[in-house]
């Protein structure tokens, strides 16, 4: 400034360096992920036949879609195929 005041520094950014026994993690996002859901469904079907004998059968299923896959990378392999 032109009056003689000296203008107050402006420190620097701290450099910040992890101690040496931390471990490093690796997480990754996939932007393309989908909303999970599951499906549970079941069918069935009663019918009575003669002599008060009744048949009933039946089907129960549920089915996982677009479902999350939790991996850790940073697991080391045993094998090349594992």
């Amino acid at each position: 400034m032109s009056d003689g005041v000296p203008l107050p520094s402006v420190p620097g950014s701290p450099a910040l360096t992890p101690p040496a026994t931390r471990s490093v993690n690796v997480a990754l996002f996939n932007p393309e992920l989908h909303s999970s859901y599951l499906e549970q469904f079941s069918l069935w079907v009663q019918r009575q036949a003669p002599l008060d004998f009744f048949l009933e059968v039946g089907y129960v299923g549920s089915r996982g879609r677009d479902l999350l896959i939790n991996r850790d990378l940073n697991q080391n392999k045993i094998e090349d195929d594992f």
